[in-house]
């Protein structure tokens, strides 16, 4: 989305490459972005980085296994600071019935959010992926600042009486 969402794609474990994309055969996903590299050596990651000031909430994504089959993954849903939401480590698709394994949450972000698949990335693709832009939730030390400023206003206050 222009002016509201930056997003990158890339394939870390093989240097200047980015996900690639295809068409069918992850179960029943269709226009899946996958990475280079083979099941022991391949990493996917998708930035969602907000622009305006807001704050990114991931609502859903879907992967599927190559081709129509189930496969282990590893997956990683973190803010862009490095907080990790949510964690992953099993199989994604179903060969019987070809079936892609969704994944639904409320997962934000103030400065962004990363998916990450790793150590089958060539083999899972991701697709599907829907997010909502929502406002930035502070930080617990600026509700501490705030209380802070208050108690000092406060005590100014009884100090003048």
């Amino acid at each position: 989305m222009p002016g509201v969402v930056d997003v990158a794609y890339s394939a870390p474990r093989i240097a200047g490459t980015s996900l690639n994309w295809w068409d069918a055969d992850y179960n029943t996903l269709r226009g899946v972005a996958f990475a280079n590299g083979s099941d022991g050596n391949s990493q996917g990651r998708i930035d969602l980085k907000p622009l305006n000031g807001m704050a990114v909430m991931l609502t859903h994504f879907d992967m599927g296994a190559y081709s129509n089959t189930s496969m282990g993954t590893h997956i990683t849903i973190s803010d862009l600071s490095g907080n990790v939401l949510f964690t992953y480590d099993a199989n994604v698709g179903s060969g019987s019935p070809n079936m892609p394994s969704g994944f639904n949450g409320s997962w934000i972000g103030n400065d962004g959010i990363r998916i990450e698949w790793r150590d089958s990335a060539y083999n899972v693709g991701i697709d599907n992926v829907t997010y909502e832009m929502t406002r930035a939730i502070p930080e617990p030390a600026t509700y501490a600042m705030l209380s802070a400023g208050l108690a000092l206003l406060g005590l100014m206050a009884r100090r003048r009486r």
